[in-house]
């Protein structure tokens, strides 16, 4: 994790895709107004930290550029965890993954296809989407979103 210093206030961002869960992404996608992408992406930076709009506005321009932006490069790539195989192990747990569209709607297709945007109705489908590929009825809120990323790149294989 990042510590952020913003008014003696210490805010802790993520430092890569696995410090941030199927949830916490949900939450962020389902918050962003989609004015133009410089906003776009300060509200991923707010929201990713958990800073408070009125607190994030304070935040001087030298600090923001010099300072935040270059440890948020990660944010610009795709989760990158590979897995060798069929599944993925999460909370002591193997999950293996049914490639299988037999048990899919047409909203489960729809939802795989629309990850990489951020387009809302469908992404917060995926949970749901994910517990038929993994078969399971678990609650994978705290999936990290490397994870994800594998899962779906191995259905998309």
């Amino acid at each position: 994790m990042i510590k952020l210093h913003i008014e003696k206030n210490v805010y802790l961002m993520p430092a890569e895709w696995s410090e941030i869960t199927l949830e916490q992404y949900l939450n962020v996608i389902s918050n962003i107004k989609h004015s133009d992408n410089t906003t776009e992406l300060l509200d991923i930076v707010r929201l990713m930290g958990g800073i408070p709009k009125e607190v994030f506005n304070t935040v001087d321009i030298d600090s923001f550029v010099n300072d935040l932006l270059p440890a948020l490069t990660w944010l610009k790539r795709p989760p990158s965890k590979i897995y060798s195989g069929d599944g993925i192990t999460f909370n002591n747990k193997s999950y293996k993954i049914n490639n299988s569209y037999d048990y899919f709607t047409i909203d489960d297709l729809i939802t795989l296809d629309s990850y990489t945007s951020t387009d809302q109705a469908p992404l917060q489908m995926l949970p749901d989407t994910l517990k038929k590929i993994l078969n399971t009825n678990d609650d994978l809120k705290h999936l990290p979103m490397d994870d994800v990323h594998s899962v779906l790149d191995i259905m998309n294989a």
